[in-house]
């Protein structure tokens, strides 16, 4: 302060740097001296500006409140080899620079050229920080510091006006491009998502963002192909993201800003493949696509920077009941029935090998049955959370239950790859396996939920040994709910599973009349169970399939209920008449005349127990209604005192010698199994399966079947594959 306070009775250098400062309001450069009224207060921030970057510069120490000494780098701070001060004169708008040098004026002056380009820089760099913070509040940049560009019709770039305070690049973020997103496309895509809110207004493709330290940055999207890289599967083509500023970015920018726009752009190629698959779901996915999706999570956990992220791949695998000895047909169900519901669908790839012949893979046994090799591609799935088009030729009617428009609300969006493995008990893959196998599928009277459901043996540490078969779903994500996922899975592979059980349970009861062995029974519920039996094999066991059927829910198992009290000599009225309506339904016909072939019914009374009888028409009877007993042929009228009850049968027991009514393909939900693989071209193991279908066609077909019940207290009906 002395030294400052005496400079001015010795003999010194001194000169004076007038001083401008950039006004948001004019959006111009303004001199300190010459302040307009509405400019003074900005001009008081600006001289704030400048006096902290003062403080703050490494050649410059505080001296009193306006004034600053200023080193030399070359001198010791300990001993000054002359004398340098910078005083900012508020009321003159302007620096004062005075230099004392013992060299002599020449040297003074050199010192105080030094100090005036050293009050330059700092002035130059307190306008940008005034033009950053405006950019900053405004969203709308200057001129001076960003130039305005234009993009002529042959895509050169020019530059208008100076940018004569714009900033150096201080941060770069290069970012990988996969195939499938162009470089426009890509950059497009973060400017409308993550960089939106930072959008400069008047500035096409500029950000202005604000870090942690409360440094002021602007931002743009530049692309370049990277050398010795050819367009393929693999893009060429490199986004960058380039942070402009005064300092270097805070990790906001370097750390979560940059791990924000790399995740987008890896969401971008999942988006497009989702549209190609939404469009074409028979679309053959290149290596690149698939070597994607495998690497999806694996690339998410990197950016989430987390190790307890979801894992890459979750796996589950459930047991099939033992009577299910022929695991291919039940999985050729599984394929037509989970590519029904349009978000799941059979997964197709570029480099499969087509080179293999059906007579590679199967061969035919001695006892009429095959041996198929089994190949995990044939089933190998992918889900899109947009669904595609049903193709009728393969499945015309959706399979999509409302647990299942659940589920597909609950998966979330992405694409996820499914892989269907078929194990023995103890855990090995199955190779060579049989299939055309027409045993029964229940023997028991009743069918309990565990003899047609799936077990889930995830957990188990301990493999089986017995003669059972295990299923493995394999699920490698993307984004989607992988839980969710599996119950979708779980859902559908129990639908085929019971589906499998009630076909060949009707096959088996078409060529076969073996009445069950009925138990001792406790309860009356289950003695007229037992006394049905005896008069319609097969049928309690029917009744409980389709009913755990409607639990799942199942596509093709509906049950309709009315709970109105009717009198007792109305029920043989009733069932004709909805027998009427369903038949007509099924046989596509407008009337129908009784009896009929494949129509059993079993008339119910605590006393008579349980008898078949038929049913038709009479216009001579009170309730317009025959009911005759088949055996001895005597009329039978429903009494109050009775109590009788009405089921009635479709679809199960032996075939009659007469069939006037055939139910036409076209009437069933399922038509028949589907041999081949939802697409064009085939496969050696679709051929295999074609020629299996080709020799016994049978093993394929899909029945129809329902239980029509009529009581005084309830009816129902419960229909199997309509």
């Amino acid at each position: 302060k002395i030294i400052l306070r005496n400079m001015p009775l010795t003999k010194h250098y001194a000169f004076e740097t007038p001083l401008v400062f950039f006004v948001s309001r004019s959006e111009s450069l303004i001199s300190a001296s010459n302040p307009t009224g509405s400019s003074e207060n900005e001009l008081d921030y600006g001289f704030s500006v400048l006096t902290t970057e003062l403080d703050r510069h490494k050649n410059t120490i505080k001296a009193i409140d306006d004034a600053y000494l200023v080193l030399d780098d070359t001198s010791c701070r300990n001993v000054f080899p002359f004398w340098c001060f910078v005083q900012v004169r508020k009321d003159r708008g302007s620096a004062i620079i005075r230099v004392y040098h013992p060299g002599g004026d020449s040297a003074a002056a050199f010192q105080g050229e030094v100090a005036c380009k050293l009050v330059e820089s700092i002035g130059h760099r307190t306008n940008q920080l005034l033009l950053l913070e405006s950019l900053y509040k405004t969203k709308n940049a200057s001129n001076l510091l960003i130039p305005e560009t234009e993009v002529s019709t042959d895509g050169i770039t020019s530059k208008h006006s100076d940018g004569s305070f714009s900033c150096p690049i201080q941060h770069r973020v290069p970012m990988l491009l996969n195939h499938r997103v162009a470089p426009n496309q890509a950059i497009l895509a973060l400017d409308s998502t993550v960089l939106q809110n930072f959008l400069v207004s008047n500035r096409r493709g500029i950000f202005a963002y604000k870090d942690e330290s409360d440094n002021v940055f602007y931002m743009t999207l530049r692309h370049y192909k990277t050398p010795e890289t050819e367009d393929g599967e693999h893009n060429p083509n490199i986004v960058e993201l380039q942070v402009h500023g005064l300092t270097k970015p805070g990790p906001s920018i370097t750390d979560q800003l940059a791990r924000l726009l790399q995740k987008k752009l890896l969401l971008l190629p999942l988006d497009a493949l989702s549209t190609v698959l939404k469009k074409n779901p028979y679309y053959q996915l290149l290596p690149a696509d698939v070597a994607f999706l495998t690497q999806f999570q694996s690339a998410w956990k990197s950016l989430e920077q987390d190790i307890d992220a979801m894992s890459e791949c979750s796996t589950k695998v459930y047991e099939l009941p033992v009577q299910m000895q022929d695991p291919i047909m039940l999985l050729l169900m599984f394929r037509q029935n989970i590519s029904g519901s349009t978000f799941i669908q059979h997964l197709h790839e570029s480099t499969e090998d087509k080179s293999a012949r059906s007579t590679d893979i199967m061969q035919k046994e001695l006892n009429g049955c095959y041996k198929i090799q089994f190949l995990p591609k044939e089933f190998l799935f992918y889900f899109n959370s947009s669904p595609s088009q049903l193709d009728p030729n393969y499945q015309p009617l959706t399979t999509l239950t409302e647990k299942g428009r659940l589920f597909s609300r609950q998966a979330g969006s992405g694409i996820a790859i499914i892989h269907i493995n078929l194990l023995r008990s103890n855990g090995e893959e199955v190779g060579q396996i049989h299939t055309g196998e027409t045993g029964p599928a229940i023997t028991n009277l009743h069918a309990s939920k565990s003899d047609i459901s799936l077990i889930d043996v995830t957990d188990e540490k301990t493999l089986g040994s017995g003669e059972s078969f295990r299923i493995s779903v394999k699920i490698i994500n993307t984004t989607v709910d992988v839980d969710v996922l599996h119950k979708w899975v779980h859902l559908s592979l129990s639908q085929v599973l019971v589906a499998w059980n009630v076909e060949r349970h009707l096959k088996w009861h078409k060529s076969n009349s073996t009445k069950r062995e009925t138990p001792h029974c406790l309860n009356q519920e289950q003695q007229k169970m037992n006394s049905i039996e005896k008069s319609m094999p097969g049928l309690p066991a029917l009744m409980d399939m389709l009913n755990i059927g409607v639990e799942l829910p199942h596509p093709t198992i509906i049950k309709v209920c009315s709970d109105k009290m009717i009198r007792s000599t109305l029920l043989a009225s009733t069932l004709l008449a909805h027998l009427s309506v369903v038949l007509c339904a099924i046989f596509n016909q407008k009337a129908i005349s009784f009896p009929i072939d494949d129509v059993h019914i079993i008339r119910y009374t605590d006393y008579q127990k349980a008898i078949k009888v038929t049913m038709c028409s009479d216009n001579t009877k009170g309730n317009g209604v025959r009911v005759v007993s088949t055996k001895k042929k005597k009329n039978l009228k429903d009494k109050p005192t009775d109590n009788p009850e009405y089921f009635c049968v479709f679809g199960l027991g032996k075939r009659g010698e007469q069939r006037p009514h055939r139910v036409q393909a076209s009437q069933l939900f399922f038509q028949d199994i589907n041999a081949g693989r939802p697409a064009s071209e085939e496969s050696a193991f679709s051929q295999a399966l074609m020629a299996i279908k080709k020799s016994n066609p049978s093993l394929f077909e899909r029945g129809l079947a329902f239980v029509l019940t009529v009581s005084r207290r309830r009816r129902s009906l419960i229909t199997f594959n309509v």
